[in-house]
């Protein structure tokens, strides 16, 4: 539990970073920074599948789980309920799921997929996803003044297995989510706010 503290407390300092490179017509964003904002949107999503995994596993009490479910929730935009970005309305982000027998995606509110991962009736649950220096990212978009966008993709790998270890099942899925960052004004000067979207589905196989 106290390295699960220790990546939330890492995860809102990174989140949330002061710069003074704008100018009265905006903000400018340097090839440094774009770099180091791409390198800060994967460090987030490997933040989230760590948080992922720790939820998953009943090794872990139900207290820890539920409170390590709001803390996952706070990373991404509108904390799992409605938002809007970029004058779009949504009832809260998405995450896709999938499995061998059903390939075709199916969407449901993050929040209630998180649920329904804690509340899962295998013995055994492992989740564990690509590392950090293995997750590929798209190039920074502009999608509005002072917003970006960013793509990244990585393979998820779910075990479930009996209490003496038997795998009942196993997949692994490529998925990608959309990481969201927008530049905001504080009583310190800009700041850069990270937040996730959606999270996608892509292909998924036997393990």
């Amino acid at each position: 539990m106290k390295k699960i503290l220790q990546s939330i407390i890492m995860i809102i300092v990174s989140a949330s970073i002061h710069t003074q490179n704008c100018s009265s017509q905006g903000f400018i964003v340097s090839p440094e920074m774009e770099q180091d904002m791409i390198a800060r949107s994967i460090q987030y999503v490997s933040s989230l599948n760590k948080n992922i995994a720790y939820m998953a596993n009943k090794k872990n009490s139900i207290a820890d789980r539920e409170f390590t479910r709001k803390s996952a929730l706070s990373m991404f935009i509108g904390e799992g309920y409605g938002y809007e970005w970029n004058g779009r309305m949504s009832d809260g982000v998405i995450t896709e799921t999938t499995s061998v027998r059903n390939p075709k995606p199916r969407r449901q509110q993050t929040q209630k997929y998180f649920s329904r991962l804690i509340n899962m009736n295998y013995p055994q649950i492992e989740i564990n996803s690509t590392q950090l220096h293995q997750i590929k990212a798209s190039d920074l978009k502009k999608v509005g003044e002072g917003k970006y966008e960013v793509t990244v993709c990585y393979e998820q790998e779910f075990r479930a297995s009996s209490d003496g270890g038997w795998m009942l099942y196993g997949d692994r899925t490529t998925k990608k989510i959309k990481v969201l960052i927008e530049v905001q004004d504080t009583v310190d000067g800009k700041a850069l706010v990270i937040r996730l979207g959606d999270t996608l589905a892509l292909e998924t196989r036997r393990i």
